[in-house]
């Protein structure tokens, strides 16, 4: 694939995008501005790109899914545990519009990496209201929230996460269940399943 354009096409046709709001997200966030010089030539491969050691842009199926899964909404107040490049950061701040992301990230070179690429995107696209914060995503106090994305393999839903839902919110990343790491939705005491993935576990 060659373009956003092209890529876009691509997720639509395979199922990973479904709705109008994920499709418009993608449209209008270039890939390419977050990927590292090395790997320009990929960024519209639907492969996960390595930023340093432990820190990736995920392929942008297994986000598409994420983001479909989370069934973003304009308004929505949403967390995002693991910045990592800050392309899905920027896609979500699209898909909800007037609402706010408050991104977390533990480590600093991947941190500054985003808000270096997130400054860069905003004189593209209409970016809404990020705040990257360098911190633990594990243990949170940031109010309460409509959607809490988790860009790192976990395990178990935090009890940090839990009190950080408003009610009827959600939880979705990967989470490993009998040894199987999939894309999981946690909501209201349920879980649903989705994609197997591979990602960097959280820290």
């Amino acid at each position: 694939m060659r373009n956003t354009q092209e890529l876009v096409s691509y997720l639509k046709h395979s199922g990973f995008i479904r709705s109008d709001s994920v499709e418009s997200a993608f449209l209008k966030i270039d890939r390419k501005l977050f990927v590292p010089e090395g790997y320009v030539d990929y960024a519209y491969a639907d492969i996960a790109i390595p930023i340093k050691e432990g820190v990736t842009i995920s392929a942008p199926s297994v986000i598409a899914e994420t983001l479909e899964m989370a069934e973003l909404r304009e308004g929505m107040r949403v967390l995002e545990i693991g910045t990592g490049s800050g392309y899905s950061t920027a896609l979500i701040s699209l898909c909800i519009g007037s609402g706010e992301v408050v991104s977390y990230e533990i480590d600093e070179d991947a941190h500054n990496y985003a808000k270096d690429k997130i400054r860069k995107a905003r004189k593209e696209s209409k970016l809404g209201n990020i705040r990257l914060v360098l911190g633990d995503g594990k243990s949170v106090d940031e109010g309460l929230f409509d959607v809490i994305i988790v860009n790192a393999a976990f395990s178990e839903i935090e009890g940090s996460w839990k009190k950080s839902l408003k009610e009827g919110g959600a939880v979705v990343g990967p989470m490993v269940t009998n040894g199987i790491e999939r894309l999981t939705k946690y909501k209201e005491g349920e879980f649903s399943y989705g994609l197997p993935v591979l990602y960097v576990r959280l820290r």
